[in-house]
């Protein structure tokens, strides 16, 4: 049963449903509650039925047990595992378990939020209410304190979901409006408001609507809830777009155009070099140094608007006992914040008062101007510490975090100090002023955020060179500072870029997200770690979409972060609205290089090439250098398939002295020279690596060792220089089974491998490839899978927008499910607009392809690959010899 088959079986009301949204629960198809026993039981099968996938036995011991000892841990795991079996045996189980790994039944078993996102695709506008108003604000909201290691997990849920599939929701309401009207849509809104009330877009979605059906109080009504619950909640005002939507709104002003929401990493836009930019940057870094070292040494109490002053009430220890464990991780805890000059620390004497008189929170706050009360308790069992805190608003009581440190008693005092700098590393950013959304808004040392400044510096020059030095920068940082987000942050991003070249190395891309979710559970609002986690799993995803929308929305300024999210919807064929991403993008920083191109090549392929000339007029008269309006230029005879064209524009004004691509414009002659099918240029030109074109023309099998390391799998399926010319290689060298188990052991299953290489944007144009391999495997079952997910895909892009690359790669599907007709219509639509091979993904000559093996000789196929190759042939007497 493939996943949209288990959705419309759970739509129909025939499986049995997770309810994810507030408590957990299960209801049977008549919509009755499934009684299971135990919490644990209930937080396993709802960690199963969340992830989708098979999870290991030792993964969801650590999860659930993560206090006891292995065998006691994987006992009890056992024992729940028994107990979910046979919950419904005249069924079936939920659950299929293995003797090292378990799973759901997903023919049996589908969640809440599946059912949303399935109901807003395909327009289901009654379902969406009703299971909308059948759910509960939150996620999982019973499943809290059962083990820390399952709290952990909790919050990474909460902070992708259920706000990605409520995204769902509001883009499904706005089709609403324009099918049945607003009125219906306001009634889906609402409920989406009642689930997750700060979601801006849904805000933003309300006020439009009421101001088209001309509700004026509802207007006000969504604006002021909004900005009340962010005042309350996150000590945040609402964006630039929703204000100024609100302000055009209640003027009286016409529906304005709907602007994309977006996200930013920190990073900073290369800017036009000089000789004397070294002596700048020292200047510009000494003055940023100087002026935040003032802002450090002049922030105190009399700017009631970044006040924070914590009381840290004694610690409780229980067993009580004689010992000072307790006290003395109380002082140190209370050391640690007084280092951090944002906070001011209630002194001991008054505390110890305070606290023997019990008062309530807002006692606190009138007597003393406590804004935060932090209260700790201790327990010890043999050698095994657990701490719990707590932090409190004293204004209305609400506990805002609260979190457990564990640890084992060998050298009490390390252990104390340990705990105590990790309360006060989660505490920083949350008290910093605006919540931590930006660096500059989190305390350090003046010479920490030297080391970072100038990291971001060297990283923003895009030089690979510098990018080593930054990453040695930023590891002194963290040294220096281990709870200084920020740097852990753009330290991630280092470790990325300083990866090798050719394929995605994943040992780096590891340690990178570590460092990245390090920065999160410090500063869970630090919009540049949202973005650059976005961009470590693949900001070309859908995926990457929940991650950027939330740093923009945090910190509408951030215009790399606009751009990254420009780059996901782009990869989800939502072309128009990358456009307006990349262009707000724009607005913030009118000289960010990736923008600019993206923006132009975006345009170029919607068919407006004119814009791409207005782009390269408007960024030359800002100051652009003349490599980017090259390279603006060159791209966009490329889209338009004339090669000549931008290799002539390319071979005249894009080489430095040495005779080398100039930096900006080596995409533009890798891109040009692989279209054109100059592959013996490629490795003396560009310098990619001397295997790759004998590789892409099918001669060579791919390396197993690059740079003195193996390549693993999942890098051989993910990078760009490997995935699919590797793979046509190979089946064309007789390799199929090989090629499968590479396949088989990069990826758990089909939709894990789905999941992995969407991230890289790769899923359709390896999907083929996959598919023949596993067929000439006898593996129909599978291939028939993977060719359907991307079937269905690539028809969502296209009816967005009737794309060329994405008409060819459905031409490639097509072939291999053995819809000849359909494959051919397809091809010529393509080339009719404008779609060739680009030499890489898919070979210029058709022939080559395994996706097209059997199209072979039909006179259809034969005259589309005619077509492709006399152009190719006309656009290489147009360009004559090139001087290598």
């Amino acid at each position: 049963m493939n996943v949209a088959e288990r959705l419309a079986r759970g739509a129909s009301g025939s499986a049995i449903v997770a309810r994810c949204l507030g408590a957990f629960r299960l209801e049977d198809p008549s919509g009755n509650s499934v009684p299971i026993r135990t919490r644990k039981a209930r937080a396993l099968l709802a960690a199963l039925a969340m992830q989708g996938r098979a999870m290991s036995r030792d993964a969801l011991a650590d999860l659930l047990w993560s206090d006891r000892g292995e065998a006691q841990a994987r006992s009890s795991l056992r024992q729940t595992i028994f107990e979910l079996q046979h919950l419904r045996p005249q069924d079936g189980s939920f659950l299929i378990a293995g003797r090292e790994e378990a799973a759901v039944r997903r023919e049996v078993l589908v969640t809440d939020l599946e059912l949303i996102r399935t109901a807003a695709a395909t327009g289901d506008w009654p379902r969406l209410m009703t299971l909308l108003e059948s759910s509960d604000p939150g996620l999982l909201t019973d499943l809290d304190g059962l083990d820390p290691e399952m709290d952990d997990w909790l919050r990474l849920q909460r902070a992708h979901e259920p706000a990605r599939s409520f995204g769902f929701a509001v883009e499904a309401a706005e089709r609403c409006a324009a099918q049945a009207g607003p009125r219906a849509a306001l009634d889906l809104v609402c409920e989406i408001l009642r689930l997750d009330p700060v979601s801006e877009e849904a805000r933003r979605l309300a006020m439009r609507l009421s101001h088209e059906v001309g509700d004026k109080v509802a207007l006000h009504r969504h604006f002021t809830a909004l900005r009340d619950r962010l005042r309350d909640d996150f000590d945040a005002e609402p964006s630039e777009e929703t204000l100024g939507l609100f302000k055009t709104l209640s003027n009286g002003n016409g529906k304005p155009k709907r602007v994309a929401a977006v996200t930013d990493v920190e990073l900073v836009s290369p800017a036009k070099p000089s000789r004397w930019a070294p002596a700048i940057a020292r200047l510009i870094l000494l003055v940023a140094l100087i002026a935040f070292a003032l802002t450090l040494f002049l922030r105190s109490p009399q700017g009631p608007a970044d006040r924070v002053v914590v009381a840290v009430l004694p610690f409780d220890q229980q067993p009580s006992d004689r010992s000072f464990l307790a006290e003395g991780l109380w002082e140190q805890t209370r050391g640690a914040l007084t280092r951090n000059r944002s906070i001011q620390v209630l002194g001991r004497t008054t505390t110890e008062a305070m606290a023997r008189q019990h008062l309530a929170p807002d006692e606190y706050r009138k007597r003393f101007g406590i804004t935060h009360i932090l209260e700790g308790s201790v327990r010890r069992s043999g050698d095994e510490l657990l701490v719990s805190v707590t932090l409190s608003r004293t204004k209305d009581g609400v506990a805002v975090w609260q979190d457990a440190f564990r640890g084992r008693m060998g050298q009490p005092f390390a252990l104390q100090d340990a705990i105590a700098n990790g309360i006060e590393g989660k505490l920083r950013a949350r008290l910093s002023p605006g919540g931590g959304r930006r660096a500059d808004q989190i305390a350090t040392t003046p010479q920490v955020y030297a080391l970072y400044s100038e990291a971001r510096r060297l990283i923003g020059t895009r030089e690979r060179a510098n990018f080593k030095r930054a990453e040695a920068l930023l590891r002194d940082a963290v040294r220096q500072d281990p709870n200084y987000a920020p740097a852990w942050s753009l330290l991630g991003a280092a470790i990325q870029f300083n990866g090798r070249i050719a394929i995605a190395d994943s040992k780096a891309g590891a340690e990178a997200e570590a460092a990245v979710r390090k920065a999160l559970a410090m500063a869970p609002n630090f919009a540049p770690a949202h973005a650059t986690l976005a961009l470590l799993q693949g900001e070309g995803s859908p995926e990457a979409e929940p991650q950027l929308r939330r740093a923009v929305a945090l910190d509408p300024s951030y215009s790399e972060a606009w751009s990254w999210l420009g780059n996901s919807l782009y990869a989800q064929g939502r072309h128009r609205e990358a456009m307006q991403a990349y262009g707000r993008a724009l607005e913030l920083d009118p000289l960010l290089i990736p923008a600019v191109v993206n923006y132009a090549m975006t345009a170029a392929e919607l068919g407006d090439h004119a814009t791409t000339e207005r782009l390269a007029r408007k960024v030359a008269a800002a100051g652009a250098s003349p490599e980017l309006i090259v390279s603006l230029r060159a791209s966009d005879a490329y889209i338009r398939r004339d090669y000549s064209a931008a290799l002539k524009l390319l071979a005249e004004r894009g080489r430095d002295a040495s005779g080398h691509p100039k930096r900006l414009l080596w995409g533009d002659w890798f891109e040009s020279l692989t279209g054109i099918g100059y592959y013996d240029a490629l490795h003396l030109i560009t310098g990619c690596p001397d295997w790759y074109a004998p590789l892409v023309r099918g001669q060579r099998l791919p390396p197993t060792v690059f740079e003195g390391k193996p390549v693993a799998p999942e890098e051989f399926w993910t990078s760009e220089f490997f995935s699919a010319p590797a793979a046509r290689a190979m089946i064309l060298h007789g390799r199929s089974s090989d090629l499968v188990r590479l396949y088989r052991a990069g990826f758990r299953n089909a939709d894990d491998f789905i999941t992995r290489s969407e991230r890289r944007a790769l899923f359709p144009v390896l999907a083929s490839d996959i598919a023949v391999a596993l067929q000439a495997e006898g593996q129909e079952d599978e291939a028939r899978y993977l060719l359907d997910s991307a079937a269905t895909r690539l028809e969502m892009v296209l009816k967005r927008t009737p794309l060329a690359d994405a008409t060819g790669q459905l031409a490639m599907i097509r072939a291999v499910q053995g819809d000849r007709a359909q494959s051919v219509t397809l091809l010529n639509k393509g080339i009719d607009r404008e779609w060739l091979p680009n030499g890489r993904d898919v070979a210029l000559d058709l022939a080559q392809e395994p996706a097209f093996e059997g199209l072979q000789g039909d006179p259809g196929f034969e005259a589309a690959r005619k077509r492709i190759l006399d152009h190719i042939a006309e656009e290489r007497a147009e360009l004559g010899p090139l001087k290598v």
